[in-house]
C-alpha cells in the first residue's frame, strides 16, 4: 500500500503498519509534520478493515446459503377420492326348488364371514355323511398329515371286522377289511372321504382316540372350540339320525376343511386307488367341472340327499372360492342341480371395478421456490366385490422432510373397507423437482434457517 509522505514522495506501507500506526496515541494539539503524516495513514484504516470484514462475512454467507438444506416440500391432495366408490350387485340366491319342499341351503365365500342362507338354514337337522368332515378334521388334529404324506400304518383288528359286518347289515357303505391287514392313515381317510366308507370312519376314530366314545367326546370338544354349536355327533359317519347340524354351521365347517391342506387336496380328487379297496370314485359327481372341487356328499332316509360343495371362481386372474350346502333334497338329481344353481347365483353377485388407473392425478408437490410437481397413481387399483359390498379409494400422503426424486413414493391409495381382494397402490411424484438457484437461496435466509433448525 502506498501513500504520499510530508515531502510529497510516495511511501510504501504494509497493512500491518497502518493498523499499528492507527493504535498510536495522538500527541498535542499542534502536530509535528511527522504526526500529520501518521494521522493521514490512520484515516485509511477504518474503511479497509470494514471492507475486509464485510468481504469475509459475505463469503461465509454465500457458502452457508449454497450448502444449507432446503425447506420441506408441501404435499397436497386435490383428487376427489370420495367419488371413487363401487358397489357389487346384491346376491339373489337360487335355493332348492319346490320339488324339494323340505330342503334348505346356505352359501358363503372363503375370506368372507357372511353366510347367506335359505329359510330353515339355522335349524339343526340330520346331515348324513357330511359328518365325516367333522371326523376327518378331529382325527387330523390328533394326527396331522401333510399333502402327500402317508401317515402311520394302521392294522385292522376284530373290532374293525365287527364294524364292517354291523354296518353292512344296516345297509351302510363299506370297504373291505380283514383282521391283520393294514392301511395307512392317508389310505383310510381317502376311502372315508371319496367312497364314504362308514367302516373306515369307525376304524380311524378308534385308532386315533382308543374308542368310539372317546372320539365322540373329542369331537364335541372340538366343535365347541370352533363355535359350531348346532353340530352334534352320535357316530363318526352319519348313519345315525342324531348326527345333526344347521346348514349355516356346515358352511363354516366346509371352510375349515379347505383350510387343512391335506383334507382340501383329498376331497378334490375324483378317483384314487388304495391297496385293499382298489380304485375308488368320489361320490361327488360335480367334481372336475365348472370349478367344483369338493367337498362331501351324504344320503340317508332321515337326512335326504345332502352335499357340501366348494367352487373356485376366477375374475381377471383373481380367484376366490364359494362354499355351499344343500340339505334335504329329494333326489340325487335335485341335490346336484340345486348345488349348481346356488353356485351360479353366487357368481352373478360379483363385480370387479377399476377405481384408479395408472397415472391418475391425486395431488401436487409444491416447493418454497415455486416448483410444482404432479402426484399420480403408480398402478391401477381394482377390487373384487361380492353381494352388495361397497368399497372406496382412500388416499393418504407421507410426511416428507426432503425433496423426493421422480417416481419416489409419497403416499398410498387404499381400498376401504376390505373387499374380497384387498389392494392398494402407491402415489408417486411424476417429475423431478428443479433445485433453486443461488439468488433464491441468498434472498431467502429465513426459509433456509427454518429448514436448518427444523423449526
Amino acid at each position: 500500500m502506498t501513500s504520499r509522505d510530508g515531502s510529497g514522495e510516495m511511501t510504501d506501507y504494509t497493512f500491518d503498519e497502518l493498523v499499528r500506526d492507527a493504535a498510536q496515541p495522538e500527541p498535542g494539539d499542534q502536530p509535528s509534520s511527522g504526526q500529520s503524516h501518521t494521522r493521514r495513514k490512520r484515516r485509511w484504516v477504518a474503511p479497509i478493515v470494514t471492507i475486509a470484514t464485510l468481504t469475509v462475512l459475505a463469503g461465509s454467507y454465500v457458502g452457508a446459503a449454497a450448502a444449507a438444506p432446503l425447506p420441506a416440500p408441501l404435499l397436497t391432495l386435490t383428487a376427489n377420492t370420495t367419488a371413487l366408490t363401487a358397489t357389487a350387485p346384491t346376491l339373489v340366491p337360487v335355493w332348492p326348488t319346490t320339488d324339494s319342499p323340505d330342503s334348505t341351503g346356505a352359501v358363503s365365500l372363503i375370506g368372507n364371514d357372511l353366510v347367506v342362507s335359505a329359510e330353515g338354514a339355522d335349524t339343526a337337522r340330520p346331515m348324513a355323511s357330511l359328518s365325516k368332515v367333522v371326523t376327518a378334521l378331529v382325527v387330523l388334529k390328533q394326527y396331522p398329515l401333510a399333502v402327500g404324506e402317508m401317515g402311520p400304518t394302521i392294522t385292522f383288528t376284530s373290532a374293525d371286522m365287527a364294524s364292517y359286518n354291523s354296518l353292512t347289515a344296516r345297509g351302510g357303505v363299506v370297504l373291505p377289511v380283514a383282521v391283520g391287514q393294514s392301511l395307512t392313515q392317508r389310505e383310510l381317510m381317502t376311502g372315508m372321504m371319496l367312497n364314504s366308507a362308514n367302516n373306515y370312519a369307525e376304524t380311524l376314530a378308534r385308532w386315533a382316540f382308543g374308542s368310539l366314545d372317546q372320539f365322540l367326546a373329542a369331537a364335541s370338544t372340538w366343535l365347541a372350540e370352533q363355535e359350531l354349536n348346532s353340530i352334534s355327533m352320535a357316530d363318526p359317519h352319519g348313519m345315525s339320525p342324531l348326527n345333526v347340524a344347521s346348514a349355516n354351521d356346515l358352511v363354516r365347517l366346509g371352510k375349515l376343511s379347505l383350510e387343512n391342506p391335506f383334507l382340501s387336496a383329498t376331497v378334490s380328487m375324483s378317483t384314487a386307488t388304495i391297496p385293499i379297496g382298489g380304485e375308488l370314485a368320489n361320490t361327488n359327481v360335480l367334481l372336475g367341472s365348472d370349478g367344483f372341487r369338493g367337498i362331501k356328499t351324504g344320503t340317508t332316509s332321515a337326512a335326504g340327499y345332502c352335499v357340501m360343495f366348494a367352487r373356485d371362481l376366477t375374475f381377471n386372474g383373481v380367484t376366490t372360492t364359494s362354499v355351499g350346502v344343500i340339505l334335504g333334497a329329494d333326489s340325487h338329481y335335485l341335490r346336484n342341480s340345486s348345488a349348481v344353481d346356488l353356485a351360479h347365483s353366487v357368481e352373478r353377485a360379483f363385480s370387479q371395478p377399476t377405481l384408479v388407473s395408472e397415472g391418475d392425478e391425486f395431488g401436487h408437490l409444491t416447493t418454497a421456490w415455486g416448483d410444482k410437481i404432479t402426484i399420480t397413481a403408480a398402478d391401477s387399483l381394482g377390487a373384487l366385490l361380492w353381494n352388495g359390498a361397497t368399497v372406496s379409494a382412500e388416499a393418504s400422503l407421507t410426511s416428507y422432510t426432503a425433496v423426493p426424486p421422480k417416481g419416489d413414493v409419497v403416499g398410498k391409495v387404499q381400498l376401504r373397507p376390505d373387499p374380497v381382494t384387498q389392494e392398494s397402490t402407491n402415489l408417486v411424484t411424476a417429475g423431478d423437482v428443479t433445485e433453486p438457484g443461488l439468488v433464491w437461496r441468498l434472498t431467502h435466509p429465513a426459509e433456509l434457517w427454518t429448514a436448518f433448525t427444523g423449526g
